[in-house]
Formats: C-alpha cells, sequence, structure tokens
C-alpha cells in the first residue's frame, strides 16, 4: 500500500484499517473492485464499509488526478502544538564506531555503520517503536506514542534486548571480516513527555521534550557497552515479564538526587511468573480454572475461557497462574496478544500466535520463515495444497506453483482459508503434545480477529487444548 492511501484512509476517519490494507497488498489500482464482503474480510464495521465505498465511489468520480493527494496538509514547514502523554523512551548508540573508522576507508565504515543504525531502527519498529531522532550512529525512539498502547514499557524492553542480539550478530560479521568490533549501548526511562508534531506536507515526525528525555539519554550515555540500562519507572511497569539487576545510582544534570537503574536482563520463562507476580485471592476462579484443564486432560477435549473484566482486577495474573499451572501439567504454552489501536505488519495475534506454535522468532529473516513453513509441511502441520496461506500468515508470497491459484480466491475466501489452517495447525499439534493458548486484551481485536479465534474454539472440542482470553468488557 502507498503512503497516499494511508493518508487517504487516515483522511477519513479509518486509519485504524490501513494496516489491513496493507497486509492484503490494497492499492489505488485495486481499490475500486472492493465490495463490502472483501471489506468485512478486512474487519470493517457496517457503518465503516458503508462509508468507505461512499468514498471509493466518490474518488472513482472525481477522477485520478484529484486523488493523488487526497488529504489536505500543510505546505510548509509546520509544528503542532505539543501534547503530555506518558511514554518509554530508548536511546542507543555504537560504541566501537572510532576504531572502526580508523581501520576502513570512509566509504566502507560509513556502510557498516549505517548498517548497524537500520538493524536498530528494524528492532525497534517490530514492537511499535517510533524513531524521531537519529544522532550520529544512535538513535532516540518513543514507545507509547503517536499512537498509545498501554505495554509500552515492555515492548520497549523487548525491543531493546532484541537490538542488542541483531547488533551482536551484525558485529561478528564485521570482526570476521574486518577484524574490528562494534558494540551497543541501550537506555531506557519511562515518564512524561511533551510529544511534539514536525515537519512538512508529506513528510510528518515526532519529537519529544522534557526532563524524560535528558533522563533517558543519561541511561543510555551510563550503560556498559552491551548491555541495557533502564530506570525504575521502566523496571516498574516491566517487572513482571522481564528480570533486571540493581546498579549503582547514575547522577544526572538537572536532577538533585542520584537515580536509581537497573540492567536489564532476560524475559522470565513461564515458570518464573510465580516469583514475579504478587498473587492474593481468586483461589476460587483458580481452582475453576484447574478444574478445566484436569478435565481437558482426562477427556482429551479442550475447552475456551474467556476473563473479563475491567483493567487492574488481575486478570493477566490470573491468566499467568493458570497458564503456570498447565506448564507444570505437561501443558505446552503458546502466548499472543490483540495489539491496541491495530496492528503493524505480521504482528495481529492471529499471526503472533502462529509464529510462536512454529517457533518463528521476531527476529526471523525471510529465508528462516520460509524454512519455517517447508518444516510445518513436512511435519504433516499443514497440507501442501494450503503452504500459500501459510505463506500468507507469515508474511512471504506465495509459492510459484499457488501463486495463480491463490490470486484467484476473492479477500473472503482469503481469510476462511486461513483461519482454517490455524485451527487446523493447533488441532494436530495439540494431539501430540496438550496445549494452552494465552492471548490476551482480546477487546482490542477486530472482528477478522475474532473469526480466526472462533474457528480454533470450535476446533479445541477434538482435542487436549485450553485458550484462555482476557478482555474489559
Amino acid at each position: 500500500m502507498t503512503s497516499t492511501v494511508e493518508g487517504w484512509l487516515h483522511g477519513l476517519g479509518l486509519g485504524q484499517y490501513a494496516n489491513a490494507f496493507l497486509r492484503e497488498d490494497i492499492g489505488f489500482d485495486t481499490l475500486s473492485e472492493l465490495n463490502d464482503a472483501d471489506l468485512e474480510a478486512l474487519g470493517l464495521s457496517l457503518g465503516h464499509r458503508k462509508q468507505l465505498l461512499r468514498a471509493i465511489a466518490e474518488r472513482k468520480a472525481s477522477g485520478e488526478a484529484a486523488l493523488e493527494n487526497p488529504v489536505d496538509e500543510p505546505t510548509s514547514w509546520s509544528r503542532r502544538a505539543g501534547e503530555r502523554k506518558v511514554v518509554t523512551l530508548l536511546f542507543a548508540d555504537i560504541t566501537g564506531s572510532t576504531t572502526l573508522t580508523e581501520s576502513l576507508d570512509a566509504e566502507d565504515a560509513h556502510e557498516w555503520l549505517y548498517g548497524a543504525v537500520q538493524r536498530m531502527c528494524e528492532s525497534v519498529e517490530r514492537h511499535r517503536g517510533t524513531v524521531c531522532r537519529f544522532m550520529g550512529d544512535g538513535v532516540m525512539v518513543m514507545f507509547g506514542a503517536p499512537v498509545a498502547f498501554e505495554d509500552h514499557a515492555s515492548q520497549a524492553c523487548l525491543a531493546a534486548l532484541e537490538l542488542q542480539r541483531d547488533i551482536a550478530e551484525y558485529a561478528d560479521r564485521l570482526e570476521r571480516d574486518h577484524g574490528c568490533r562494534i558494540e551497543a549501548r541501550v537506555g531506557l526511562h519511562t515518564g512524561e513527555v511533551v510529544v511534539l508534531q514536525v515537519g512538512s506536507a508529506g513528510k510528518q515526525e515526532y519529537d519529544a521534550s522534557g526532563p524524560s528525555v535528558a533522563l533517558a539519554a543519561r541511561m543510555e550515555q551510563t550503560a556498559q557497552p552491551g548491555t541495557v540500562q533502564i530506570t525504575a519507572s521502566t523496571f516498574a511497569m516491566a517487572e513482571s515479564r522481564f528480570e533486571a539487576e540493581p546498579l549503582a545510582p547514575v547522577t544526572a544534570k538537572g536532577f538533585s538526587e542520584p537515580i536509581a537503574a537497573f540492567r536489564l536482563g532476560r524475559e522470565r520463562p513461564i515458570d518464573g511468573i510465580e516469583n514475579a507476580v504478587n498473587f492474593v485471592g481468586r483461589e476460587l476462579e483458580l481452582g475453576q480454572l484447574r478444574a478445566l484443564i484436569d478435565g481437558c486432560l482426562r477427556e482429551r477435549s479442550g475447552r475456551c475461557v474467556l476473563l473479563r473484566g475491567e483493567p487492574g482486577i488481575g486478570k493477566s495474573a490470573l491468566a499467568e497462574r493458570i497458564a503456570l499451572s498447565a506448564h507444570n501439567r505437561g501443558f505446552r504454552v503458546h502466548r499472543s496478544r490483540a495489539l491496541d489501536f491495530g496492528w503493524v505488519r505480521g504482528q495481529d495475534s492471529a499471526r503472533l500466535l502462529l509464529r510462536d506454535i512454529l517457533e518463528v522468532s521476531p527476529l526471523a529473516t525471510e529465508v528462516d520463515r520460509t524454512r519455517a513453513a517447508e518444516l510445518a509441511v513436512e511435519d504433516g502441520l499443514v497440507e501442501p495444497e494450503m503452504r500459500a496461506h501459510l505463506h500468507d500468515l507469515l508474511d512471504l508470497p506465495a509459492p510459484p506453483d499457488l501463486e495463480a491459484r491463490y490470486a484467484a480466491l476473492s479477500a473472503t475466501e482469503r481469510a476462511e482459508q486461513r483461519q482454517k489452517l490455524l485451527a487446523t495447525v493447533v488441532m494436530r499439534i495439540a494431539e501430540r503434545t496438550p496445549r494452552l493458548l494465552l492471548i490476551e486484551d482480546m477487546h482490542w481485536a477486530q472482528p477478522a480477529i475474532w473469526n480466526y479465534f472462533a474457528t480454533v474454539a470450535q476446533a479445541l472440542l477434538d482435542c487436549p487444548a485450553v485458550m484462555v482470553m482476557t478482555a474489559r468488557p
């Protein structure tokens, strides 16, 4: 999808569907061919479908030239008034770049440093980070703005750890080819900032200001190369999911007291949740859920549970406890979540679940994903004739031998086949080892995603698997 189509959708107030259009490769050339059934398969509500069909008709009537720039935008550089938001800021830079420039000629050194910064950006963007500034061989990234999402601290921590792994692999190549090594330093802080939108027509960018920015930068400046250093506020929001080691307090200009700092460790394994989450009460609910687990094992028939309640009442803590109980009874646990305010390509909750089941990491290359698809077919999880739909779910092009047949299907038919494929994979792996599927924050899910899990729920009747979903009213 071109940025013009994305801007057009945002101009209509339907920007939440932009990624669905991107996922299905819908551009201006195919827009006029969409019908109501196609839009429903893309996840649009009835009212939004009617609104978009009217807009498509108006677009067609007005002619192409008038629609190449459909959204009225300022024609000169502008800066909009700031908005206060709580975000997690990430600063990262490369150490060892001086040695690199001394060892290589200027052009080669520039290419290697550019590659390192590019990998930083890819790592953070996978977790919905917004790159605000490039600073030589470093970046400043914001999580939780301009689009707000609740788990911005956890997503920033995941991005930081993946960034370090990605740079370490890249540094191994550099050392092998040229005998010099680079490392990354990363700092995180969660706090209030003023988010600014700046730029000109066609290139709107975001920036942040306030003491939190300086504090995040200070975390990065004082971090040891190859590590991630975070403040207490970031750790407080991510403690249930990550381990961290206390460090000596850090002094920062403009702060009268030293700032508590931690070195970010690994993501907690499933059996580490018990010591990470304070769990009080809910014994009746926990007993009921454990009984479902036992019944699933005894009868070899699945269950589906929705934990529904207001924010902060302990849905996630209860879900983690039942996941731990299932793990201790021999279940394999798979996780996914619905992302608030839409999703980025390849990261809706159905795709995330399939990736977790097939052990496809967020860092997997196209080659890695292609091999995972081949293994799924070889292992009998996916029928050969369903490979095109598996490739779709793994963000891969359709296999050449199935490309024409796949292209002939409507959007509705493709969606139905993807749903069927996910349900089949769940059923077949559960027949080998009992499974618990933990899907969080389903209140954010679009109707198309609910269709995936409705199909999975039907398949659970015939296999030992339990699906636990959490949602707000």
